[in-house]
């Protein structure tokens, strides 16, 4: 009975040690905008937008002192291009210093001679466990993702890996964050037709908070705001894929 009932216990206890291969916390933050200008208003596109590029690399620092697995950052890391090259390279020592695994998505506001500091890719994929990261450039041009990209994409999400995308601008309008924008046609149709995509992440709105679950789609699109958002400053998403 003694021997059964130790058997018992070491086996609860080994099953209980196993780690959950699809378990993966994600801290995700966009539209750093670091740089040396106090305030830049946005507020005429949408209300109370207005960030504080100077305080974005204390907010970025105190973002990589939170524990998690992946640190994803959804794009304009720096303000302008005449910044990129300074404070993308401070983003890039305060990551190396943190030793923490961080990963950068390619904005609008973003340079190729800063961002090289960041990433040596504007598009590529991780995988995590059970998970598959895939980070989009959506600033090839009017289309906004190109061909040759898409066609990498298909590629890429044909795995039995479940997916998060994370991108810069949106696929739908600011608007109402449900209305399809035309140039995101033939990436959404992607997401439609492959179900193991479970999130789709994107910034450059700045205000919006929230997820939304569109008909038609197994994904759930996130947006997440500015990290140095007036009123929120240094919010960041936590995700725990599971």
């Amino acid at each position: 009975m003694k021997k059964m009932l130790l058997a018992v216990l070491m086996l609860a206890f080994f099953v209980s040690s196993v780690p959950v291969a699809d378990a993966l916390t994600l801290n995700v933050t966009s539209d750093i905008h670091a740089a040396s200008k106090k305030k830049r208003d946005y507020s005429k596109y949408t209300a109370g937008n207005v960030v504080y590029p100077k305080k974005a690399e204390k907010y970025f620092k105190n973002w990589l002192k939170n524990s998690g697995d992946v640190f994803l950052t959804l794009g304009d890391n720096s303000n302008t291009c005449k910044d990129a090259k300074k404070y993308d390279k401070k983003l890039r020592k305060a990551v190396d210093k943190s030793k923490k695994e961080v990963y950068f998505v390619y904005g609008n506001h973003d340079c190729d001679k800063g961002f090289r500091y960041l990433s040596s890719s504007k598009h590529y994929a991780i995988d995590k466990d059970g998970w598959r990261i895939i980070v989009v450039n959506t600033e090839e041009g009017d289309a906004k993702i190109s061909e040759t990209q898409l066609s990498w994409l298909k590629e890429q999400v044909n795995t039995e890996k479940k997916v998060v995308i994370a991108m810069h601008e949106p696929a739908f309008s600011i608007v109402d964050r449900t209305s399809v924008d035309a140039r995101f046609q033939p990436f959404l149709d992607i997401v439609k037709a492959n179900k193991n995509i479970k999130y789709v992440l994107a910034g450059h709105y700045h205000v919006f908070n929230e997820t939304k679950e569109i008909e038609g789609y197994t994904a759930k699109f996130v947006y997440v705001q500015a990290l140095t958002l007036k009123g929120s400053e240094g919010r960041f998403l936590r995700l725990d894929l599971e």
